[in-house]
């Protein structure tokens, strides 16, 4: 007999910035649960980014997203 399937959690936005897609990014970073270890170092490449560029880090991250995400669908 199977077990039952897993519940699919809601991803919480992350507490600095209020968006799930840093959430997400650091969740997948992450290595052995050290979470924290993982948010320092992301929160620090924000910052340098936001000195270095002078805007909104989450939209520069967003913006890469885009440049990286395929248009179309692949398909085998």
């Amino acid at each position: 007999m199977r077990r039952k399937a897993a519940k699919i959690r809601k991803i919480f936005p992350d507490a600095k910035y209020g968006e799930v897609i840093v959430s997400r990014f650091v969740n997948r970073l992450m290595d052995d649960g050290k979470k924290s270890v993982v948010e320092k170092s992301v929160y620090a490449a924000f910052s340098e980014l936001e000195e270095k560029l002078k805007k909104h880090p989450v939209a520069i991250f967003k913006e890469a997203l885009d440049n990286v995400i395929p248009r179309i669908e692949v398909r085998s």
